[in-house]
C-alpha cells in the first residue's frame, strides 16, 4: 500500500487550522504548566530551604514554613487557571459523552 492509500483510512482527524483562541489557550496551558514546575522547584532551593534561618517570623512560624504555604497556594492557583485554559476544554469535535 503507498502512503496515500494508508492516510486515507486513518482514524485522525485531518489537520485543521488552530483559531487564535486555541493559540492563546495552548500558549497559557503551556506556561501554567511551566510555572508549576518552575514554582515546585523553588520549594528545595536555598531561597526556602536555608539551613539555620528561620527568621523573619510570620504570625509565629518559621520562614520556611510560611514560604512553602505561600508558594502551595500559588501552586493550587495557577493549576485552577489551568484547567480553564487546557487546550482539551475547547475541542469542538469532543461531545460531553467523551469525556
Amino acid at each position: 500500500m503507498s502512503a496515500l492509500q494508508l492516510g486515507s483510512t486513518s482514524r485522525h482527524r485531518p489537520i485543521q487550522k488552530l483559531s487564535e483562541s486555541m493559540i492563546k489557550k495552548k500558549v497559557l496551558w503551556r506556561l501554567c504548566s511551566g510555572i508549576v514546575i518552575a514554582l515546585s522547584a523553588l520549594t528545595f532551593t536555598p531561597v526556602v530551604l536555608t539551613p539555620g534561618l528561620h527568621l523573619p517570623m510570620l504570625f509565629g512560624t518559621p520562614r520556611t514554613l510560611w514560604l512553602g504555604i505561600l508558594i502551595a497556594v500559588a501552586i493550587v492557583v495557577v493549576t485552577f487557571i489551568g484547567g480553564f485554559v487546557h487546550p482539551a476544554n475547547s475541542d469542538p469535535d469532543r461531545s460531553r459523552d467523551d469525556r
